[in-house]
């Protein structure tokens, strides 16, 4: 690289299916690499060393951070394994970027966040959604004023197939409708940690929540989190928010603001998301900041664990 400059060597702690597209960050990037991968499959740890040409593979995780040639992690595993991992990563001198939401209660986020402080590393959330060119451009147009003040954002979040959703195996599944590694709320906390960041970057942070969830049992006997209505206030501002989750046939979703004039709306499509977010973890850890800093995104953790446990998380 010009100028001496030393490439950033990643670990990646789990090797499921949504590692596909993290390592597209990582891929022909002069400035970063994949350096080393960690999962508890041995058969999938090898077929993605395989498949990645990756020289350095760990079945745990702790033997990936001792390694000196590691600069930073990406914990890509269930959610109640998120502070744990990223605790310990940051007390072995790495960066971190974990897979949302940060942790599965307020005093996990708490403690990554004093860990990120103590270690003198950063810490972030993977926030892919913020990385979508049409919402990219949605929010420049925002902040250029081409459609006036806004006003109020609605969004819609439904559930369902279309034909074309990105496969998930039945083994994720079971992790994700299961309270005690989930955090609960796989509509409000899983999926709605991207939407209440879209919401939180387009406009602010809020000032007043309140909801509306309906729990009911699907197939598997699991729980599901929706139908559900959330409303909220913006901070300082006459100025609010409206989220709703529905169940159709076939899946969609959408944002859109109104603004005093004209409107910028999306269509939600599961396309490079990935990519810029991964890239971006390497130019945020050369400018020892994060776009989106642990705290904002404890505050979107603590908003979706409120809410996904009608409001009986509270901090002191």
């Amino acid at each position: 690289m010009s100028g001496g400059a030393k490439k950033l060597r990643v670990g990646f702690i789990g090797a499921g299916a949504i590692t596909d597209l993290h390592y597209l960050g990582y891929q022909d990037y002069p400035k970063a690499e994949l350096h080393a991968i960690c999962d508890v499959d041995e058969a999938l740890l090898q077929r993605r060393a395989s498949e990645w040409r990756i020289g350095k593979t760990y079945t745990d995780y702790r033997h990936l951070l001792a390694d000196p040639e590691v600069d930073a992690v990406e914990v890509i595993t269930p959610h109640h394994l998120h502070a744990e991992m990223g605790i310990a990563a940051l007390e072995a001198g790495k960066h971190v970027s974990i897979q949302k939401p940060m942790a599965i209660t307020v005093a996990e986020c708490d403690a990554l966040i004093e860990a990120a402080a103590r270690a003198g590393k950063l810490m972030r959330v993977f926030e892919n959604f913020r990385f979508y060119p049409p919402l990219v451009k949605a929010k420049q147009l925002l902040d250029g004023g081409a459609i006036g003040e806004p006003l109020s954002i609605r969004i819609k979040c439904v559930q369902g197939t279309s034909g074309e959703d990105w496969e998930i195996p039945y083994r994720r599944w079971v992790w994700r409708f299961d309270p005690a590694r989930s955090g609960g709320g796989r509509v409000i906390l899983d999926y709605g940690y991207h939407l209440f960041s879209i919401a939180q970057w387009f406009m602010g942070a809020p000032e007043k929540v309140f909801a509306w969830i309906t729990h009911r049992p699907i197939q598997h006997g699991w729980m599901l989190d929706s139908p559900a209505v959330v409303i909220w206030k913006y901070k300082d501002a006459e100025k609010y928010g409206y989220l709703r989750s529905g169940d159709l046939r076939r899946h969609s979703g959408s944002n859109q603001v109104r603004p005093s004039r004209g409107r910028v709306g999306r269509a939600d499509r599961f396309t490079r998301l990935y990519l810029g977010e991964s890239l971006h973890f390497d130019v945020a850890r050369q400018a020892g900041r994060g776009d989106v800093p642990g705290r904002r995104n404890h505050g979107l953790s603590r908003g979706g664990l409120g809410l996904g446990n009608q409001f009986r998380c509270r901090r002191a």
